[in-house]
């Protein structure tokens, strides 16, 4: 905590109400510092006493990770390694945690001053509510309309998925860098969602693909579109092009921005590789003389039909 004339009392202020959240995953912080700096974006200019959660970014972005990595490593199933790529695949990415943070609530402790991020954290959290399951790698992340001209889809928030790894990193800090208390408050969490993917393993579309098409398909580099939308060409050599376009999920517009951020970039190619495997599958299909099917592959479209 940074030294300040009122910093217990400011800290006292901008975590009132925190009990409930940290009664809800089972850990009580010693340092409340920690637990403020876990939920304050770098908009939030009234947190004058800790930094933003971007702080704890070295931390955040391997201990979830290696902690899942290694309870799957462990598991007394013995996953092949390829199964092990898979789940690490659908359990370590920002979809899930984003739908976590909703799931427990986080997102009611967000700290910003970013009207733009919370319709997006609204439009989420809402899409979740109407779903009333864990979104996912395998998710179709687009609210159906009758009229397909009027399907919307909808953007998962970076800042959700950040805050969920961010407060993993400031309970290992508060509790004398132990990882076996993060993993006390984290697996309950997870737990449901490694069971399921261990009992079904989804196969990560990127792996599924480069193995049916090895050292032919390709991805281009993210580009804007007009629309404030990330675009994704695939490329399988000889057979076609398949562009995926998805929205952008940062806290401001992607027209503002110089490059398309991470997030949205991932955004685009997981609404591009959601169904890859199936676009080459059909050109399989369609080499060996089968019927292609008239249906429009959701995600992917051909290269000379515009973007999706």
């Amino acid at each position: 905590m940074f030294d300040h004339p009122d910093a217990e009392k400011t800290l006292n202020h901008l975590i009132s109400g925190f009990e409930n959240f940290q009664k809800k995953i089972n850990y009580s912080f010693k340092d409340k510092a920690y637990l403020l700096q876990a939920f304050t974006h770098a908009s939030y200019h009234y947190n004058t006493i800790t930094d933003c959660y971007q702080h704890l970014e070295f931390l955040r972005d391997a201990i979830l990770d290696y902690l899942i990595t290694k309870h799957l490593y462990e598991d007394p199933r013995q996953h092949s390694p390829g199964v092990l790529t898979d789940l690490c695949s659908a359990l370590v990415n920002n979809t899930i945690f984003a739908s976590l943070a909703v799931k427990y609530d986080y997102h009611k402790y967000f700290k910003a001053v970013s009207p733009e991020l919370f319709h997006v954290i609204d439009d989420f959290v809402q899409f979740q509510l109407e779903k009333n399951e864990m979104q996912g790698m395998d998710s179709e992340l687009r609210r159906s309309e009758e009229d397909e001209e009027k399907e919307e889809d909808i953007g998962v928030p970076k800042a959700m998925g950040d805050i969920f790894e961010s407060l993993a990193g400031a309970i290992y800090m508060d509790s004398g860098m132990s990882l076996e208390v993060v993993w006390q408050v984290y697996y309950p969490m997870l737990r449901p969602l490694i069971e399921k993917f261990s009992a079904n393993v989804l196969r990560f579309p990127v792996r599924e693909l480069l193995e049916m098409e090895p050292g032919t398909a390709k991805f281009s580099p993210a580009e804007r579109t007009y629309d404030g939308k990330v675009r994704v060409t695939m490329e399988v050599v000889g057979k076609g092009k398949f562009k995926g376009g998805g929205p952008s999920t940062g806290s401001q517009s992607l027209l503002q921005q110089e490059e398309p951020s991470a997030a949205s970039k991932l955004t685009s190619l997981r609404f591009l590789t959601a169904e890859a495997s199936t676009a080459a599958e059909a050109l399989h299909r369609q080499q060996d003389g089968e019927p292609e099917s008239q249906k429009h592959i959701k995600g992917c479209v051909h290269s000379g039909h515009g973007a999706a």
